[in-house]
């Protein structure tokens, strides 16, 4: 799949069938793969899904806890460089 076409796709929660967020941008690894996603939930913040914690199709993200959903208050909080 593109970049390109992972933004705006919606995020659902599995367990509860329901939209909870909307992809606003994909964040790529120096390995060229995806690394997270930042999101902007229902209620207008932002917040980053790491990519063990969901599943990408062509129609949507799906993940199955909304506390896989971490806080990106302050932006890029994290630096692959400091590994």
């Amino acid at each position: 799949m593109k970049t390109r076409n992972i933004q705006h796709l919606p995020v659902f929660l599995a367990t509860r069938a329901e939209v909870v967020a909307m992809v606003q941008k994909a964040v790529i690894g120096d390995d060229f793969g995806l690394l997270y996603l930042v999101v902007k939930g229902e209620d207008g913040k932002a917040g980053l899904i790491f990519r063990d914690d969901f599943d990408l199709t062509p129609d949507a993200v799906k993940i199955w806890d909304l506390h896989c959903i971490k806080s990106y208050a302050y932006g890029e909080e994290l630096s692959i460089y400091e590994k």
